[in-house]
């Protein structure tokens, strides 16, 4: 008989067995087992009945914490309210008080001027009131009041005629006779005296500058004409000027070594054939120069001394003078991007609808030199490589090129002197197809007066006086 193969052991685990007591129990009880919660045994009942115990204590204590949290809520409120009471009570009463202060300042005010005007008032009566000495007969003008030799007059009663009282109030109108200010010789202060006495503003410029020289002949001396013509700009010298700046100042003659005694103007030759080929109601002067050449200086110039009196009966003083402040083209446009068949009609300029042809160029031109030291501190849109501790530095220059913007375009130049020399070289070279006047900067400095004439006659135009303006 074939044995029997032994059965083979299960893959799951078996639970294990637990072996039942026998022991009988109480009736209506189940056996304990540790396993199990037996919820019937003393000790669970004493843990539930603790931890019901610990629960009421947790929700009364967050009872207390909720009422003593909602007490400090309304606390704080309250006296932030308080608060907020007290400091609009008080912003009140500051404005009640600047209020009342205001008013009172004011009835003062109101009070003081009245008690003034009152006491005008009264002086002007008191004045009106006094008797005033009479006089029966003609007299000229330049005879004054005289009782010396009247007599007094005899009286049945004995009264004899108040002479006194009338010849004290002839005094009294002799000296407040307004007499002509003239002053026939001046002042000079010793040593030991104030060293400056500003001259009366009744002086004449040449009268003021005597008294300036004789004064202080060390600062004035030798710079009279520099002198007047800050003295006709009524600019305080003494104040304006300090003793150090008029020291470094070159004397006259020193100056006119330099840039001579007379302007210098190139072109003169232009201004009959300009006006024999433009109406005198057609023509215009207009400004041009590179930048930092003073063109705004003599446009001012011109505009306020200067009119051509064909265009002033046309228009007017203030818009007929014809002295234009720039080209059509613009000022410091260069001629050679200027394009010939080039009209401003439209251009939305002060100086629209005006031919180019016919305005006459007035052309600054400023010493190359000074220009291009005036360039190194403000360049305008002129931009190349330097440094204002050196500049200018004209030495190895070639590779240092400018870029200059003249309106919407920009222009590229080998170096800041060829940029002087092609802008002013295109008005030299053509001078036939543009007119222009060539000036000097350094005349408008020095002479403005016959700068301004100069300009003035060639387009054929008048000085004009202040009084001349018209309103």
């Amino acid at each position: 008989m074939a044995a029997t193969p032994a059965a083979a052991p299960s893959s799951r685990r078996r639970r294990p067995t637990t072996t039942t007591s026998t022991s009988t129990t109480t009736r209506g009880r189940a056996s304990y087992h540790p396993h199990h919660t037996n919820y019937q045994h003393p000790s669970y009942r004493q843990r539930s009945h603790d931890d019901e115990e610990l629960g009421r204590q947790r929700r009364r204590f967050w009872k207390v914490e909720y009422f003593v949290f909602g007490f400090v809520l309304v606390t704080l409120f309250l006296l932030s309210y308080r608060t907020s009471l007290i400091e609009e009570e008080s912003n009140n009463n500051l404005l009640m008080d600047d209020a009342e202060k205001n008013t009172n300042n004011l009835s003062a005010a109101k009070k003081g001027e009245q008690q003034q005007n009152d006491k005008k008032k009264k002086k002007k009566n008191d004045f009106f009131i006094k008797e005033k000495p009479r006089v029966s007969h003609k007299r000229q003008p330049n005879q004054s009041i005289r009782f010396d030799d009247r007599q007094p007059r005899h009286d049945p009663d004995g009264s004899t005629h108040e002479l006194k009282p009338l010849q004290a109030k002839a005094a009294w109108a002799q000296d407040r006779r307004p007499e002509k200010h003239i002053i026939k010789e001046y002042h000079v202060p010793k040593e030991d005296e104030i060293p400056f006495v500003d001259p009366d503003f009744y002086l004449s410029t040449m009268e003021k500058i005597n008294v300036y020289v004789n004064q202080r002949p060390d600062l004035y001396k030798g710079r009279e004409q520099l002198l007047g013509m800050l003295l006709e700009m009524n600019m305080n010298v003494t104040d304006e000027i300090s003793e150090d700046v008029w020291k470094e100042i070159p004397l006259w003659e020193d100056i006119q070594k330099v840039h001579g005694t007379r302007p210098v103007l190139h072109g003169l030759e232009q201004c009959q054939a300009f006006r024999d080929a433009v109406p005198a109601t057609e023509r215009h002067l207009a400004i041009a120069g590179l930048f930092s050449s003073g063109t705004n200086l003599v446009s001012i110039l011109l505009q306020h001394n200067c009119a051509i009196p064909e265009r002033v009966d046309k228009l007017g003083r203030r818009r007929g003078h014809g002295m234009e402040w720039q080209v059509p083209y613009g000022k410091h446009t260069p001629l050679f991007l200027v394009k010939p068949e080039f009209h401003v009609t439209g251009r939305r300029t002060n100086i629209k609808n005006i031919h180019p042809d016919d305005c006459l160029v007035a052309l600054s031109v400023r010493h190359p030199y000074d220009w291009i030291a005036s360039m190194c501190r403000h360049g305008y849109t002129a931009k190349w490589a330097h440094t204002r501790k050196n500049c200018p530095h004209l030495a190895n220059s070639e590779n240092r090129t400018v870029r200059a913007r003249f309106g919407a375009g920009i222009t590229y130049f080998d170096n800041i002197a060829q940029m002087w020399n092609d802008w002013n070289g295109a008005y030299y070279y053509n001078a036939t197809a543009r007119p222009n006047i060539m000036f000097r900067f350094e005349d408008i400095v020095f002479y403005p007066k016959q700068l301004t004439r100069l300009l003035c006659g060639c387009i054929g135009g008048q000085l004009y006086e202040p009084k001349d303006h018209d309103s």
